[in-house]
């Protein structure tokens, strides 16, 4: 047998209470064969990068019930379980072993449908360690019958649905597969926040908007299609005032809007932006008398210091400011929601988002700024 392996999603259920249907309370029920914990927990991810813990009850340690309001139904974006025995310290994280058709999908996160009961079978128990530390895991087999929106969201998931990987096609083959994927389940909450949570891997906004048009109407009008709406509709660079890495004075990320400015966003743990910095200090010592740099730093408080010593060994020569004092409301405001992102900022406002690992899209700078 076939295994894939897949690290994402999320996993509910909404039951309306006595009281006004605009009041629910969402549930989920899990029976776990084979293995039984003093304590079960529901880690709801969030919108921009929040976190909601859920502590289940049970009486019998096998049969599980998850509580929690709708708003976090509706902003969820994926669930991962974690369970401890005996009051021990060590919580084993769940895997999760989906049998689809010619494969069985091996993943850590998943979403299900309103009403949902799911049942599972423990298969067997790991340690890993990464990085000195060690890590615990419990692989579960689940049913492919108990819950249509798991079974299609595995699917999904298994088609590389908004991941551009797990398959040989071209970019514009794989804009065509996600908007098929999305005609044949229009109300997925899946593939709606899946679509959200990727914006910055696709090349343009009318590639996102192709595939968001074949969503259902109500779908379109939910929490992340509203998300997307407005992304669509963002043409025009909003500044905000963060704190400059050396002097922590308050400065606004755009300073000159008569020129271009190129707005990047990076972190001290992020490999793949480093890669960059050789291209960034080409573009800046060709282009500085017409364009403006700015790093982004998404650091939270405790890796600034780690940013400010890549900033100095690099010797970068642009500002560099930091969002340490609300990481997530940035990530939120900017629809940052991978690394390294960059915006070109046109001197009238209007931006336009790169990837600069790209080499056209460094070319498109050199082309734009050129123009002016």
């Amino acid at each position: 047998m076939k295994f894939n392996l897949i690290i994402l999603l999320s996993f509910l259920s909404c039951v309306p209470t006595l009281q006004a249907q605009i009041n629910k309370n969402c549930s989920l029920e899990l029976k776990l064969n084979g293995k039984e914990y003093d304590q079960v927990r529901l880690e709801i991810a969030l919108s921009g990068l929040e976190k909601h813990n859920v502590i289940g009850s049970s009486i019998d340690k096998q049969n599980w019930i998850f509580q929690y309001s709708d708003t976090v139904y509706k902003k969820h974006s994926g669930m991962k379980l974690y369970g401890k025995q005996n009051n021990d310290s060590i919580e084993y994280k769940f895997v999760v072993y989906m049998p689809l058709e010619l494969d069985t999908l091996k993943y850590d996160s998943f979403t299900v449908g309103e009403e949902s009961k799911l049942s599972a079978s423990f298969i067997k128990s790991d340690i890993f360690e990464y990085q000195g530390k060690k890590f615990y895991t419990d692989d579960f087999l689940f049913s492919n019958k108990d819950d249509e929106t798991m079974y299609l969201m595995a699917k999904a998931l298994n088609e590389g649905f908004s991941l551009f990987w797990r398959d040989t096609l071209s970019y514009d083959q794989r804009i065509s597969k996600y908007e098929k994927i999305v005609s044949l389940s229009p109300d997925s909450h899946h593939l709606m926040s899946a679509l959200y949570g990727s914006i910055g891997r696709y090349k343009s906004k009318e590639d996102i908007a192709r595939i968001f048009n074949n969503f259902s109407v109500e779908n379109k009008n939910s929490y992340y299609g509203n998300k997307i709406k407005e992304y669509l509709n963002m043409n025009f660079f909003e500044n905000s005032t963060l704190p400059d890495w050396q002097t922590n004075k308050l400065e606004p990320i755009i300073q000159d809007t008569t020129k271009y400015n190129l707005v990047i966003f990076s972190a001290s743990w992020c490999g793949p932006c480093h890669k960059q910095i050789p291209n960034l200090k080409k573009i800046h010592n060709d282009l500085q008398e017409k364009l403006n740099m700015t790093y982004v730093s998404i650091d939270e408080p405790e890796t600034v210091e780690e940013w400010k010593k890549l900033m100095k060994r690099e010797q970068i020569p642009w500002r560099s400011l930091l969002a340490k004092d609300d990481v997530k409301g940035l990530q939120n405001k900017y629809y940052i929601h991978s690394i390294p992102m960059a915006f070109l900022v046109f001197p009238n406002g209007k931006i336009q988002r790169l990837q600069l690992y790209e080499e056209k899209d460094r070319k498109l700078i050199y082309a734009i700024t050129n123009l002016k």
